[in-house]
């Protein structure tokens, strides 16, 4: 069952285009309520039990992982009729891993690290300068790369639901400890 869902995470090209690409992403505000957005799944990891994703540096999400490195992650295929639910600790990559990913990035992807306001930020118009500034100009690569981050998500539990079958659904939980992965099945 794990390297089941190691496969459906990595998917068939890409994890970004897996049927998990895209998850929610949980962590807990300053006011300590939880906080959700949508994350593209970059890169999977079964051997160190890690996933990647990128994001504004400038994010409130980044500020919350700093403060506490918890986060929660779900996915769902509904095809497969499947939910994937996974939690972990957050760390941020270093700037060798970061330059290769920007360097990786098609021209497209790099605008979303371009803009002149952090992510949130109240705009009076969405035609308003601070969204025009974004260049998309090859000849400016490493405009936004300050503001580009790697989410490193080392995982410690994996929670698989399969609601395929309509004569019974199946659910299996796999713990991280002591390097290896522990799993054992429960009721669904």
């Amino acid at each position: 069952m794990l390297d089941t869902i190691w496969k459906r995470l990595i998917g068939e090209n890409s994890p970004a285009r897996s049927r998990f690409g895209l998850l929610q992403a949980a962590s807990i505000d300053e006011d300590g309520a939880p906080s959700l957005r949508t994350v593209v799944l970059r890169e999977v990891d079964p051997a160190s039990g890690q996933v990647r994703f990128y994001t504004d540096a400038r994010s409130p999400k980044i500020a919350q992982w700093r403060r506490d490195p918890r986060i929660a992650l779900v996915g769902y295929d509904a095809e497969r009729r499947t939910q994937l639910r996974m939690t972990g600790q957050v760390t941020f990559a270093d700037n060798d891993a970061r330059r290769a990913a920007w360097n990786a990035l098609s021209q497209h992807n790099l605008i979303d690290y371009r803009g002149t306001v952090a992510p949130g930020t109240p705009l009076a118009s969405v035609d308003g300068p601070e969204v025009m500034a974004r260049s998309n100009k090859p000849t400016q690569r490493d405009l936004g790369y300050d503001n580009f981050c790697i989410v490193n998500v080392r995982l410690s539990s994996l929670d698989w639901l399969d609601l395929s079958d309509k004569q019974r659904h199946v659910r299996a939980r796999f713990m991280h400890q002591e390097g290896h992965w522990q799993g054992e099945w429960i009721a669904p």
